[in-house]
Protein backbone atom coordinates (compact mmCIF):
# COMPACT_ATOMS: atom_id res chain seq x y z
CA UNK A 1 0.00 0.00 0.00
CA UNK A 2 1.31 3.41 -0.95
CA UNK A 3 2.25 5.70 1.89
CA UNK A 4 0.34 8.99 2.32
CA UNK A 5 2.20 12.01 1.03
CA UNK A 6 3.10 15.02 3.14
CA UNK A 7 4.26 18.09 1.19
CA UNK A 8 6.68 20.23 3.20
CA UNK A 9 6.85 23.90 2.20
CA UNK A 10 10.45 25.19 2.23
CA UNK A 11 11.46 21.64 3.05
CA UNK A 12 15.15 22.51 2.97
CA UNK A 13 14.81 25.38 5.46
CA UNK A 14 15.39 25.24 9.21
CA UNK A 15 11.89 24.08 10.16
CA UNK A 16 11.32 22.15 6.96
CA UNK A 17 14.43 20.03 7.39
CA UNK A 18 13.39 18.92 10.87
CA UNK A 19 9.81 18.17 9.83
CA UNK A 20 10.88 16.31 6.69
CA UNK A 21 13.36 14.23 8.63
CA UNK A 22 10.84 13.35 11.35
CA UNK A 23 8.14 12.22 8.92
CA UNK A 24 10.63 10.33 6.76
CA UNK A 25 12.19 8.55 9.74
CA UNK A 26 8.76 7.44 10.94
CA UNK A 27 8.55 5.13 7.94
CA UNK A 28 4.86 5.92 7.61
CA UNK A 29 4.94 8.83 5.16
CA UNK A 30 6.28 9.68 1.74
CA UNK A 31 7.83 13.11 2.13
CA UNK A 32 7.65 15.61 -0.71
CA UNK A 33 10.15 18.45 -0.32
CA UNK A 34 9.13 21.82 -1.79
CA UNK A 35 12.12 24.02 -2.59
CA UNK A 36 13.13 26.68 -5.05
CA UNK A 37 16.47 24.97 -5.59
CA UNK A 38 16.00 21.21 -6.10
CA UNK A 39 19.69 20.82 -6.91
CA UNK A 40 20.90 22.29 -3.63
CA UNK A 41 22.99 20.33 -1.13
CA UNK A 42 20.17 19.63 1.34
CA UNK A 43 17.66 18.79 -1.39
CA UNK A 44 20.13 16.40 -3.02
CA UNK A 45 20.81 14.70 0.30
CA UNK A 46 17.09 14.24 0.98
CA UNK A 47 16.52 12.87 -2.52
CA UNK A 48 19.31 10.35 -1.97
CA UNK A 49 17.52 9.21 1.21
CA UNK A 50 14.33 8.49 -0.72
CA UNK A 51 12.34 11.68 -0.29
CA UNK A 52 10.72 13.36 -3.28
CA UNK A 53 12.03 16.80 -4.18
CA UNK A 54 10.01 19.21 -6.33
CA UNK A 55 10.71 22.76 -7.40
CA UNK A 56 8.08 25.13 -6.10
CA UNK A 57 7.56 28.82 -5.46
CA UNK A 58 5.45 29.50 -2.37
CA UNK A 59 4.38 32.86 -3.81
CA UNK A 60 2.89 31.26 -6.93
CA UNK A 61 -0.44 29.44 -6.61
CA UNK A 62 -0.03 27.39 -9.79
CA UNK A 63 3.30 26.15 -8.50
CA UNK A 64 1.74 25.23 -5.13
CA UNK A 65 -1.20 23.44 -6.74
CA UNK A 66 1.20 21.32 -8.73
CA UNK A 67 3.29 20.54 -5.66
CA UNK A 68 0.28 19.73 -3.44
CA UNK A 69 -1.38 17.40 -5.96
CA UNK A 70 -2.11 14.04 -4.38
CA UNK A 71 -0.81 15.08 -0.94
CA UNK A 72 -2.77 14.01 2.12
CA UNK A 73 -1.04 16.54 4.36
CA UNK A 74 0.88 19.80 4.02
CA UNK A 75 3.33 21.37 6.45
CA UNK A 76 3.04 25.10 5.90
CA UNK A 77 5.48 27.78 6.98
CA UNK A 78 5.61 31.48 6.12
CA UNK A 79 8.76 33.58 5.88
CA UNK A 80 9.09 37.31 6.68
CA UNK A 81 9.58 39.28 3.45
CA UNK A 82 12.68 40.92 4.95
CA UNK A 83 14.41 37.57 5.52
CA UNK A 84 17.69 37.85 3.61
CA UNK A 85 17.94 34.12 2.83
CA UNK A 86 14.81 34.18 0.66
CA UNK A 87 13.98 36.16 -2.46
CA UNK A 88 10.31 37.02 -2.05
CA UNK A 89 8.07 40.02 -1.52
CA UNK A 90 4.71 38.79 -0.16
CA UNK A 91 3.84 39.39 3.47
CA UNK A 92 3.42 36.38 5.73
CA UNK A 93 -0.37 36.59 5.92
CA UNK A 94 -0.65 36.62 2.13
CA UNK A 95 1.75 33.67 1.92
CA UNK A 96 -0.33 31.74 4.43
CA UNK A 97 -3.59 32.50 2.63
CA UNK A 98 -2.10 31.41 -0.69
CA UNK A 99 -0.85 28.13 0.75
CA UNK A 100 -4.16 27.46 2.51
CA UNK A 101 -6.17 28.19 -0.64
CA UNK A 102 -3.94 25.91 -2.71
CA UNK A 103 -4.28 23.15 -0.10
CA UNK A 104 -8.06 23.52 -0.03
CA UNK A 105 -8.29 23.31 -3.82
CA UNK A 106 -5.97 20.29 -3.80
CA UNK A 107 -8.26 18.45 -1.34
CA UNK A 108 -5.52 18.28 1.30
CA UNK A 109 -6.91 16.53 4.37
CA UNK A 110 -4.53 17.90 7.01
CA UNK A 111 -2.87 21.33 7.04
CA UNK A 112 -0.09 21.70 9.59
CA UNK A 113 0.67 25.39 10.08
CA UNK A 114 3.71 26.74 11.92
CA UNK A 115 2.34 29.68 13.86
CA UNK A 116 2.91 32.17 16.67
CA UNK A 117 0.58 33.95 19.13
CA UNK A 118 -1.33 37.14 18.40
CA UNK A 119 0.16 40.21 20.08
CA UNK A 120 -2.05 43.03 18.83
CA UNK A 121 -1.40 46.78 18.69
CA UNK A 122 -1.97 47.57 22.39
CA UNK A 123 0.72 45.45 24.08
CA UNK A 124 3.33 47.78 25.64
CA UNK A 125 2.68 50.32 22.92
CA UNK A 126 4.54 48.19 20.38
CA UNK A 127 1.91 48.70 17.71
CA UNK A 128 1.73 44.98 17.08
CA UNK A 129 4.35 42.46 16.08
CA UNK A 130 3.75 41.55 12.45
CA UNK A 131 6.14 38.61 12.69
CA UNK A 132 3.63 37.05 15.12
CA UNK A 133 0.34 38.72 14.24
CA UNK A 134 0.42 37.75 10.56
CA UNK A 135 0.73 34.08 11.48
CA UNK A 136 -2.04 34.35 14.07
CA UNK A 137 -4.37 35.97 11.53
CA UNK A 138 -3.57 33.13 9.15
CA UNK A 139 -4.88 30.69 11.78
CA UNK A 140 -8.24 32.46 11.59
CA UNK A 141 -8.26 32.33 7.80
CA UNK A 142 -7.49 28.61 7.71
CA UNK A 143 -10.43 27.92 10.01
CA UNK A 144 -12.71 30.26 8.05
CA UNK A 145 -12.37 28.24 4.84
CA UNK A 146 -12.98 24.92 6.55
CA UNK A 147 -9.51 23.52 5.96
CA UNK A 148 -8.67 20.85 8.56
CA UNK A 149 -5.75 22.43 10.38
CA UNK A 150 -3.33 21.86 13.21
CA UNK A 151 -1.56 24.96 14.53
CA UNK A 152 1.96 24.30 15.76
CA UNK A 153 3.55 26.77 18.16
CA UNK A 154 6.62 26.44 20.35
CA UNK A 155 7.28 27.39 23.95
CA UNK A 156 11.03 27.20 24.44
CA UNK A 157 11.11 27.45 28.23
CA UNK A 158 8.51 24.73 28.71
CA UNK A 159 10.39 22.40 26.38
CA UNK A 160 13.85 22.90 27.87
CA UNK A 161 13.09 23.87 31.45
CA UNK A 162 15.47 26.82 31.06
CA UNK A 163 14.48 30.45 31.39
CA UNK A 164 14.98 32.18 28.04
CA UNK A 165 15.73 35.90 27.91
CA UNK A 166 16.57 38.00 24.88
CA UNK A 167 18.99 40.89 25.18
CA UNK A 168 17.77 43.90 23.22
CA UNK A 169 20.80 46.09 22.53
CA UNK A 170 20.50 49.86 21.90
CA UNK A 171 21.37 49.71 18.19
CA UNK A 172 19.38 46.54 17.53
CA UNK A 173 17.20 48.09 14.82
CA UNK A 174 20.28 48.89 12.80
CA UNK A 175 21.47 45.29 12.93
CA UNK A 176 18.23 43.43 12.23
CA UNK A 177 14.61 44.14 11.44
CA UNK A 178 12.55 46.20 13.92
CA UNK A 179 9.96 43.44 14.09
CA UNK A 180 12.52 41.10 15.63
CA UNK A 181 13.24 43.64 18.36
CA UNK A 182 9.52 43.90 19.15
CA UNK A 183 9.22 40.11 19.14
CA UNK A 184 12.00 39.82 21.72
CA UNK A 185 10.40 42.50 23.90
CA UNK A 186 7.11 40.60 23.80
CA UNK A 187 8.76 37.29 24.68
CA UNK A 188 10.70 38.80 27.57
CA UNK A 189 7.62 40.40 29.10
CA UNK A 190 4.88 37.94 28.24
CA UNK A 191 6.27 34.67 26.95
CA UNK A 192 4.88 32.84 23.95
CA UNK A 193 2.18 30.63 25.44
CA UNK A 194 2.31 31.18 29.22
CA UNK A 195 -1.20 29.77 29.71
CA UNK A 196 -0.44 26.44 28.02
CA UNK A 197 0.64 23.49 30.13
CA UNK A 198 3.49 21.64 28.42
CA UNK A 199 3.43 18.92 27.34
CA UNK A 200 -0.20 19.24 26.34
CA UNK A 201 -2.63 16.46 27.15
CA UNK A 202 -3.39 16.02 23.46
CA UNK A 203 0.23 15.14 22.67
CA UNK A 204 0.38 12.78 25.63
CA UNK A 205 -2.83 11.07 24.51
CA UNK A 206 -1.25 10.55 21.09
CA UNK A 207 1.68 8.79 22.71
CA UNK A 208 4.24 11.47 21.85
CA UNK A 209 7.44 10.87 23.79
CA UNK A 210 9.50 13.77 25.14
CA UNK A 211 13.15 13.60 26.02
CA UNK A 212 14.97 15.53 28.71
CA UNK A 213 17.35 18.44 28.27
CA UNK A 214 20.18 16.14 29.36
CA UNK A 215 19.27 13.66 26.62
CA UNK A 216 19.23 16.42 24.03
CA UNK A 217 22.67 17.64 25.08
CA UNK A 218 24.07 14.12 25.03
CA UNK A 219 22.58 13.22 21.65
CA UNK A 220 22.87 16.51 19.75
CA UNK A 221 25.36 18.85 21.41
CA UNK A 222 28.15 16.58 22.63
CA UNK A 223 28.78 15.00 19.18
CA UNK A 224 29.39 18.49 17.78
CA UNK A 225 32.52 18.73 19.95
CA UNK A 226 33.76 15.23 19.29
CA UNK A 227 37.25 14.98 17.82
Amino acid sequence: MAKPIIAVVTGTGAQGRAVSRAFHNSGLWQVRILTRNPDGKVATSFRDEGMDVVQANFEDKTSLLRAFKGAYAVFSVTIPPWHKSYMHTMGEYDQGVLQADAAKESNVQLFLFSTLPYVGPEFMGLGGVELYDAKARTNDYIMSIGLPGVFIGTEIERQTGLETRHTVIPDADGRWHRDLTKAFIYQNNHGLYPEVVFPTQATLDLGVKFGTLEEFVRMKIVPMFAE
